[in-house]
């Protein structure tokens, strides 16, 4: 019997609202949970907290992380903790990228640390790791997929969550070239414009209802509904980075 981590249906749809939220940027947060036999879990609450994000990365606020981690030791006495990681690839594959691994690998190796990643399809991947000593000191760590099951709990307000990730992320401000050439993006999405995730939200979601908003969320990723998911954010930016310096190469010979 392999390791499972049981969420409700609230806390699942929230990580991917908000990944649709924070779209085209990802974003990342930490989970309350709690161990409730030998290899089961459970998560009590999804967070975010202040945090800087790219396309392809993302960095939360070490500060915000010790006030969110002593008030929940607190509030729960200790029977919870923030031991699991989450984040979005937003339209990307949910396959960790190298970067994901590495942070993996850290935390696991410092005590447990369970690890999962969603998309704006509700597509999913979680594992978990533990970092252990052997009789002559030296470290190992185990790690395995978990099984997620999902429980059904009445919804949560879409509104509430739009206006959290507004407040918590501090997106890459982008300066257009005088030219105004838009540049293509990954699956082909206009990149080359000012994207002040502020305002477009409040463009989208300004005065809808709960069903409009649920639309409206649907539709952030409609460009990417008819291609088959693909490499992560991570290794996109990375490998573009390879091809711009190899080219520059080419130009000087």
């Amino acid at each position: 019997m392999g390791f499972k981590l049981k969420i409700s249906r609230d806390n699942f749809l929230k990580m991917v609202g908000y990944g649709k939220a924070s779209t085209p940027y990802e974003i990342g947060g930490l989970c309350e949970v709690q161990h409730v036999g030998k290899k089961n879990y459970a998560v009590h609450a999804v967070h975010i907290v202040k945090q800087e994000v790219t396309q392809g990365n993302f960095k939360l606020d070490d500060m915000e992380v010790m006030k969110l981690d002593r008030r929940v030791a607190a509030e729960s006495k200790g029977e919870r903790d923030l031991y699991m990681l989450w984040h979005s690839h937003v339209t990307m594959a949910t396959r960790p990228s190298s970067h994901d691994d590495e942070v993996f690998e850290e935390n696991s190796m410092h005590g447990r640390c369970i690890s999962m990643i969603v998309n704006n399809k509700g597509e999913f991947s979680v594992r978990i790791g533990f970092g252990l000593h052997d009789d002559f000191g030296g470290e190992y760590k185990i790690e395995e997929k978990m099984e997620l099951v999902i429980v059904d709990t009445p919804s949560f307000s879409i509104k509430k969550l739009v206006e959290e990730v507004k407040k918590k992320i501090s997106p890459p401000v982008y300066v257009p070239p005088k030219h105004n050439i838009i540049n293509n993006g990954p699956r082909g999405r206009a990149l080359g414009m000012n994207e002040n995730i502020n305002k477009d939200l409040t463009d989208k979601f300004s005065g809808l209802t709960e069903e409009q908003y649920n639309n409206a969320l649907s539709q952030m990723d409609m460009y990417n509904s008819d291609t088959p998911a693909g490499p992560t954010n991570e290794d996109y930016y990375h490998n573009q980075s390879k091809n711009n310096r190899r080219n520059k190469g080419k130009g000087r010979r």
